[in-house]
């Protein structure tokens, strides 16, 4: 099959006007020191905010690491920028930080869908902060007539090679989950390289058919005050430029310097970036330190200088910036050295070489090793500077950008007076069969009866199959239900105890509705929860709908001011992440009766998790299944609940059966042995995060500002 072409982003002609866009975004160059999205994300807002365009950034963080939000929304609105903070606070112990990521891109998603329409929406791709937005969109819940955008900057993925570590947790499981998922789901996907596209087809994600390649845009407020480079002076100083780690070629760049010394130079070296671990071991400035001992000249290190010190000390007379990298998709470092004249020597890896005008190319790229570097480097110490040039002229990429925005502005006016959503399902919507199993809890039973007689929903049947209640209170209550649920139609039913998941399997097998849902006795559902689910199983066609969870303690009601001890938000088909965490759903789950049948129905072994292991069975199988990005369920933790009980290995026993028969028999080992080095790395990974966090805090408390 010859390879797709990924053309620029169309300079469509017909009707433009200004478009409404939000940039949503976790890093951006100024609430916090930013990496190469929030320098992206800086860039393309103030073109565009430039041009006329109502741009409103969205970051979404922990915290504003510089600044507050009060001055980053008068900051911004002096550039035609609306500015909105959208904090979240995580969660550590147990497996909620499992939730971070999830998290972040929940409350993303909460904030977009209380605005007005915007017309076009900008995610990246990296953490995967747009997912339930997409998928919102996807099942028909939220922006119509908007045009979903992800950038493409650097999945962790694509990355972890060159860092010189694997996946070694659920967090990287998740993380790797949704940046593919949101990806896949845009309406558009632009990339700065054709690079990174490639690599993506390559790897398996299913591209949009509207993928475009165009380069980023660089704020020109981090340069105002700051002079071009002169070129013709002689370079005697050489500038490690970037974060001081594996990824970004430090070793490789130590290893030239040794050569160049061995050809008998000595220019002065310096280390201008963040400060890393090197293989997630030693500080680099410590193995640098080490290195240099054998130098004739100790080199300096300069650690958190921000973009604009960093810049301005690279304009420095005979300074050149060397940036070796491993990999990199399309650097920021490298425009930002075009565009002020600075010298440079970078490698020919990914999509560097797309930046840097064809003509430049041999005396700005080396391959990655250090005698083609220490080469490169020789050759720019006995030889005056000379200038390189983009690729491409950063006014063309502006108006690209600019001009894109409005016509695709222009063209959702045509759509959205085309496609007027009808939400009401109407008196055709499918008869939903609520089957649950109950024991001994009536006192609950009454609060999840009471949620389903709240449910917008119009066509509802309710089946109660009791597990053998056998104290007299119970059966006094469950008989004081027997008028409601002849009003309703609806019907209760007994069998001997044999467990929540034989009760589950009568009430499916008496059901006659067109769809099946499972609920849990001390659930409590929200009103508009079946409509909701039944809609997302119409609008996609999927077999199973599973939703979000709030969950809660106590026997109390729940209600708006119920403490809500953590928002359980699955993933859908992650079956990866799923061996360990609930990632395809919770106990709230809508089915089509032919899935549940051709699945066997619930396992009926005590021993395990049977809404779980039902779940991934259906995805085993290759069945739909969706996940509505709402938390539509109260969850509730009691003392007694069975998911505290003490038989995790039994039922984790059971889902490791279920993985490795789906695994060739050569391979099925690996699935436990994946198992069990994930469950030793999360307590290390747990106090390396910790460890990291505790440093961070403290180069904050006692960091001083450098001239």
């Amino acid at each position: 099959m010859p390879p797709k072409s990924f053309p620029p982003l169309p300079n469509a002609g017909g009707s433009h006007r200004p478009a409404r866009v939000a940039l949503i975004t976790s890093d951006y160059d100024g609430p916090r020191v930013c990496g190469g999205v929030g320098s992206a994300y800086a860039g393309l807002a103030e073109a565009l905010a430039s041009a006329g365009h109502a741009v409103h950034v969205v970051y979404v963080a922990r915290a504003i690491d510089v600044g507050s939000e009060a001055d980053w929304r008068e900051r911004l609105g002096q550039r035609g920028i609306d500015f909105s903070f959208v904090p979240f606070a995580g969660a550590e112990g147990n497996y909620h930080w499992l939730q971070n990521r999830k998290e972040a891109s929940y409350l993303a998603y909460q904030w977009l869908k209380g605005q007005p329409r915007f017309d076009v929406v900008h995610f990246p791709e990296w953490l995967g902060l747009g997912y339930y937005s997409l998928l919102a969109k996807k099942q028909g819940l939220a922006l119509d007539c908007t045009t979903v955008v992800i950038g493409t900057h650097g999945p962790q993925r694509w990355s972890r090679p060159a860092e010189g570590r694997l996946a070694n947790g659920m967090d990287d499981l998740v993380t790797d989950f949704l940046e593919r998922r949101s990806t896949e789901l845009a309406d558009v996907v632009v990339s700065p390289s054709r690079y990174l596209l490639e690599w993506l087809e390559a790897d398996d994600w299913s591209l949009p058919s509207r993928s475009f390649v165009e380069q980023n845009l660089q704020s020109l407020e981090s340069f105002v005050g700051l002079e071009r480079r002169t070129a013709g002076r002689p370079i005697r100083e050489l500038v490690f430029f970037g974060r001081l780690d594996r990824r970004k070629g430090l070793d490789i760049f130590l290893d030239a310097v040794d050569l160049v010394h061995a050809r008998g130079l000595e220019p002065k070296v310096t280390f201008l970036g963040a400060d890393a671990r090197f293989h997630n071991q030693e500080l680099s400035s410590l193995k640098i330190a080490r290195h240099a001992e054998r130098w004739p000249t100790p080199p300096e290190v300069l650690l958190g200088r921000s973009r604009e010190q960093a810049l301005t000390y690279l304009l420095g007379d005979g300074r050149l910036a060397v940036m070796p990298s491993r990999i990199d998709n399309s650097p920021c470092t490298i425009q930002e050295c075009l565009l002020l004249g600075i010298p440079f020597v970078t490698s020919t890896v990914g999509g560097i070489p797309e930046l840097i005008a064809a003509e430049d190319h041999g005396r700005t790229l080396c391959s990655l090793d250090p005698a083609s570097l220490a080469e490169r480097l020789v050759e720019a110490l006995r030889e005056p500077h000379r200038e390189a040039s983009m690729a491409r002229p950063l006014d063309e990429t502006r108006a690209r950008w600019v001009s894109w925005h409005s016509s695709e502005a222009a063209a959702l006016d045509d759509q959205a007076e085309s496609t007027e959503r009808d939400r009401s399902l109407g008196p055709a919507a499918p008869l939903v069969s609520v089957c649950i199993a109950h024991w001994r809890r009536p006192e609950l039973l009454e609060q999840l009866l009471e949620s389903l007689d709240r449910q917008t929903y119009p066509r509802l049947e309710v089946i109660v199959v009791d597990d053998g209640s056998d104290d007299e209170a119970t059966l006094d209550r469950l008989e004081a239900l027997g008028p409601l649920f002849a009003e309703r139609g609806w019907r209760l039913e007994t069998q001997t105890n044999a467990g929540p998941a034989r009760a589950r399997n009568r009430a499916a097998a008496l059901a006659s509705g067109d769809l099946l849902l499972f609920a849990d006795d001390d659930d409590v559902l929200e009103p508009n929860a079946v409509e909701e689910m039944v809609r997302t199983a119409l609008v996609t066609g999927a077999d199973v709908v599973t939703c979000g969870l709030a969950e809660f303690e106590g026997t109390d009601r729940p209600g708006e001011a119920t403490p809500i001890t953590r928002r359980l938000l699955p993933l859908g088909a992650a079956l990866e992440a799923g061996l360990i965490s609930p990632e395809l759903g919770g106990t709230l789950i809508l089915m089509r009766p032919d899935c549940f049948g051709s699945i066997g129905g619930f396992h009926e072994d005590r021993n395990i998790d049977e809404d779980w292991e039902l779940l991934l069975d259906a995805a085993f199988a290759g069945f739909h299944l969706e996940v509505v990005p709402e938390t539509l369920l109260w969850y509730r933790k009691l003392p007694d609940s069975r998911s505290r009980d003490d038989n995790r290995k039994q039922r984790l026993q059971s889902r490791l059966k279920k993985y490795e028969r789906a695994m060739p028999p050569a391979l099925r080992g690996i699935v436990e042995l994946a198992f069990a080095n994930t469950e030793t790395v999360v307590d290390a990974y747990k106090v390396a995060r910790l460890r990291d966090m505790l440093q961070r805090r403290h180069a904050r408390e006692t960091r001083t500002e450098e001239p």
